[in-house]
C-alpha cells in the first residue's frame, strides 16, 4: 500500500479496531479493515493472477479446537466488519445494518436460524461459537456503534456506494 494512501486514511481519522493475531487471539481481519478503508477513499483493488501465496499450516491448526476457536475471533470480529461492509454494499438490506439496533436483531435472528436449522454435524458447534461471539461483541459494541459508523462515514468519498464482486479465480488482492 502505498504510503500517500495510508497518510490520507489518517487524515480522514481512520482508526482501527482490529490488531491482527497478538498473543492468543486469532484476531485476523485488521487487513479487510484496512483494504475496506482504501475503497471507502475510492481507490480500487485488483486482482493480480500472478500473484501466489502459500501458506503453511502446522499440525495443531488442522484441528477442530483450533477451527472453532479460529471461528470463535470471526465472530468477534464480524459486527465491525459487517458495518464496513453496510457502507461499501449497494444492497438495500445490507444498509440496514448502519442502525444498531436492526444489527442487534438480525444477529438474534441469525442465532434462532442455526438453532433451529443447523449446518451439518460439524458445522453446528462451529456456527453457534461464531454467533454467540458475535452477538457477544456486538453487544460490547452497542453504545459505540454510532461512533464506528461515524468514523467510516467520514472515509467515504463523495461517490455513490461501490458494489463489490469476488473474482472467480481470487486469490489476493493487489493495489495499483
Amino acid at each position: 500500500v502505498r504510503k500517500q494512501v495510508l497518510a490520507e486514511l489518517t487524515d480522514r481519522g481512520f482508526t482501527r479496531m482490529f490488531n491482527g493475531r497478538v498473543g492468543g487471539k486469532l484476531s485476523s481481519s485488521e487487513d479487510i479493515e484496512l483494504t475496506n478503508g482504501i475503497v471507502l477513499l475510492g481507490y480500487k483493488l485488483h486482482y493480480c493472477e500472478e500473484l501466489k501465496f502459500y501458506h503453511y499450516l502446522p499440525k495443531g491448526r488442522v484441528t477442530f479446537a483450533y477451527l472453532k476457536k479460529l471461528f470463535t475471533a470471526f465472530g468477534t470480529d464480524g459486527p465491525v466488519r459487517d458495518l464496513y461492509y453496510a457502507h461499501l454494499s449497494k444492497r438495500p438490506s445490507h444498509q440496514l445494518i448502519k442502525n444498531r439496533y436492526f444489527h442487534f436483531s438480525l444477529s438474534l435472528v441469525r442465532l434462532l436460524k442455526y438453532l433451529i436449522l443447523p449446518p451439518k454435524k460439524y458445522g453446528r458447534s462451529i456456527y453457534f461459537h461464531w454467533n454467540i461471539a458475535y452477538i457477544r461483541e456486538l453487544s460490547r459494541l452497542f453504545f459505540k456503534h454510532r461512533a464506528i459508523n461515524s468514523n467510516i462515514v467520514k472515509l467515504k468519498k463523495e461517490t455513490p456506494a461501490i458494489a463489490i464482486k469476488e473474482h472467480p479465480k481470487s486469490e489476493s488482492l493487489v493495489m495499483h
